[in-house]
């Protein structure tokens, strides 16, 4: 294994190629933004390793971060090829992540506690014709929530919940019938639940918004968040994994995982940068399963705004295993698309 690490990083380069993945000629100039190497993603590990560093930025610059010089990532990865900062959404921001009661930002779902009543405005819960709730999701604007397109399918018959505290009861929040479903394009490409993001269409009128249900803000196109962000995270997902699930809103606190490290910890290319994670290294705090699709956020010029969509994490809360969120600002423009 050692060995061909070696080979694969360009040590030995009079050794061309291994397991069929050959080396160019010439390894990277410092700061160029593209891999001389084919099999950069599977030694993204390698990146934050000061004794490999030298190497994985001659030949893995690009996966790495590593681009113009830079010294790394930021908390939710530099910004893609493919991310146009240019785009402004096309939901209008004006009445928005500014709840008339203010959420708790306190240490549910597993390692949080109760949210305070309506502080969590634009939580979604996404539920059968029964009233089953199995996902969370996000209000945008009136006619449309953003979810994990994990949780949905094209042609499913589900209802969302908006206004509501407790998820089962008649009296507390108002069902609305989905009218239609997106998952985006390229879920799972080009590997396992990449691209984790769906719209769901309400038709007629829409949510009534009120105090209760009230959207949370969209984030700049391809925005970083800095690496001191705390996010809050709600669902009504278990309370631990395998557990059972409360019948009122949960929130937690979690502070952002820098993208390289989560990259290695959750065992993905650090060149993915189209999520953002958060978690404590000792674990205790995090999203579990039926909070999948819900919101994290963070404030932004005041406002509270939609970091991410709870997508995935190794179990959950378990040390060293960040949770893995849908990165929103990297898909404005793919939402200005399709509503």
């Amino acid at each position: 294994m050692t060995r061909m690490i070696v080979l694969l990083l360009g040590v030995a380069l009079a050794v061309g190629s291994t397991h069929g993945a050959a080396l160019d000629s010439e390894p990277n100039q410092i700061g160029s933004c593209y891999d001389s190497h084919t099999n950069c993603d599977e030694f993204a590990s390698y990146c934050s390793d000061p004794g490999w560093l030298d190497h994985m930025t001659k030949y893995c610059a690009k996966t790495c971060g590593l681009c113009d010089g830079g010294g790394g990532t930021g908390g939710g990865g530099s910004t893609d090829g493919d991310c146009n900062a240019d785009i402004s959404s096309n939901i209008p921001q004006g009445s928005c992540g500014a709840p008339s009661t203010s959420p708790m930002q306190s240490s549910y779902i597993v390692g949080g506690k109760e949210a305070t009543p309506h502080s969590l405005p634009w939580q979604i819960s996404v539920q059968t014709p029964s009233g089953f709730h199995f996902c969370g999701g996000i209000l945008i604007s009136a006619n449309i929530v953003i979810t994990a397109a994990h949780c949905v399918k094209r042609g499913d018959n589900i209802y969302v919940k908006a206004g509501a505290h407790s998820k089962s009861s008649s009296s507390d929040g108002q069902r609305y019938k989905v009218q239609e479903i997106i998952q985006h394009n390229e879920y799972n490409k080009p590997r396992s639940l990449n691209n984790d993001i769906a719209i769901l269409k309400i038709g007629g009128s829409g949510i009534r918004l009120d105090s209760t249900a009230m959207p949370a803000c969209l984030p700049p196109a391809c925005h970083e968040w800095a690496l001191d962000t705390e996010f809050i995270v709600s669902g009504w997902g278990t309370l631990y994994f395998g557990g059972s699930s409360p019948d009122k809103l949960m929130q937690v606190t979690v502070p952002i995982v820098e993208h390289g490290k989560c990259a290695r910890q959750n065992s993905f290319s650090a060149s993915w940068k189209r999520v953002v994670c958060a978690g404590l290294d000792r674990g205790g705090k995090d999203s579990c399963q039926g909070d999948s699709g819900g919101p994290l956020v963070a404030k932004y010029n005041g406002r509270w705004t939609l970091a991410g969509v709870v997508s995935y994490g190794k179990g959950c809360a378990m040390a060293n295993y960040p949770g893995v969120y849908t990165h929103v600002s990297h898909y404005i423009e793919w939402i200005n698309q399709n509503i």
